[in-house]
């Protein structure tokens, strides 16, 4: 009997090794704020070219400086940022999107895009998310001109509360 039993104890530590990876792979899953960066193998692929594209957005010398990020009274979620060049001037024209997710809920991305006026503000409206840390990455296009920041900012209430 007992020859038996340690016979079937590697079958059996196997067993619930696998049974344990399946209860903790469905419950990371179920998770909402479980998330996975989309496309990780392309990015990690292209590493190179995501360098390059960082080098060309210092070398252009662009600046996106968040104004303000707060939650409205209806829940909606209210994004002011200024677009600078590298003297410190405002630029206008130039078409903004932005990729926001807050860290708690990652796997929940907000998007919006706009231009910037004359003094190279942009307002922008997000569905409602979670409060806490968030990290917008920002993406500018003028002609031929490509710039990325990526910017991490605390939400805020909405005005007026306490």
């Amino acid at each position: 009997m007992k020859a038996k039993f340690f016979m079937l104890l590697p079958v059996l530590l196997l067993g619930s090794s696998l049974i344990g990876w399946g209860i903790m792979i469905s419950m990371a899953t179920a998770d909402p704020s479980f998330s996975v960066e989309p496309k990780y193998y392309q990015k990690a692929a292209r590493f190179e070219e995501e360098l390059a594209r960082r080098a060309a957005s210092q070398k252009l010398g662009w600046h996106i400086q968040v104004i303000e990020f707060r939650r409205e009274s209806d829940g909606t979620l209210s994004l002011e940022a200024q677009l600078t060049d590298k003297d410190d001037l405002p630029l206008a024209g130039v078409g903004l999107a932005v990729l926001a997710m807050a860290n708690l809920r990652s796997n929940d991305v907000h998007s919006a895009a706009t231009s910037s006026d004359a003094a190279g503000r942009v307002s922008l409206r997000l569905s409602p998310g979670a409060s806490g840390l968030w990290e917008m990455r920002f993406s500018a296009e003028r002609g031929v001109d490509r710039f990325f920041q990526v910017v991490r900012q605390d939400l805020v209430l909405h005005r007026g509360a306490t």
